[in-house]
């Protein structure tokens, strides 16, 4: 299991897989600690591991995954738009039958085609008093939609990632 795959070096995003050699000069996308990249490692493959001496936040693995999850949805509806793909979003939308049944919970299963409905994409800006992990909208501010990452358990194999709208 790959724990770190992705960390900064400066503003960049760096995927571990890419690079050749060990090194230094890396934070944790977590929690901002200086991290070095293991490539030699025959059983455990290429990583991201911190740097020993500076304490992991506790709470590193699940931020870390949250913010993953949240760059990679943000890259993902970037490249997508870019390339002119579609970008198809499957949403659970609940509803209820009345004020009168508050046990009268339905739903039904929608697509959504996000390049279609929006063309802009933010991180973590203020709409309001709501500050969304991601917040889709169209330059003609007609439509919106807010989109939050929910991470159920530190790393590993079973962890889901939610995303909320």
């Amino acid at each position: 299991m790959l724990r770190y795959q992705y960390a900064w070096r400066g503003k960049r995003r760096v995927d571990v897989l890419t690079l050749d050699s060990n090194g230094g000069g890396y934070s944790c996308m977590g929690c901002g600690q200086p991290m070095r990249a293991n490539t030699q490692g025959q059983v455990r493959g290429k990583y991201f591991s911190h740097v020993p001496g500076y304490a992991e936040n506790r709470d590193c693995a699940e931020t870390y995954l949250h913010i993953v999850a949240k760059n990679i949805f943000y890259w993902v509806f970037r490249e997508r738009r870019r390339e002119g793909e579609r970008f198809v979003f499957d949403v659970w939308l609940r509803y209820r039958c009345g004020a009168g049944n508050p046990d009268c919970d339905r739903g039904y299963r929608a697509s959504l085609e996000l390049i279609a409905l929006f063309d802009r994409i933010e991180v973590e800006k203020r709409a309001g008093a709501f500050i969304p992990d991601l917040r889709l909208f169209s330059s003609t501010g007609d439509q919106q939609l807010y989109v939050e990452i929910l991470v159920s358990s530190p790393c590993s194999q079973a962890t889901d990632v939610l995303v909320k709208v």
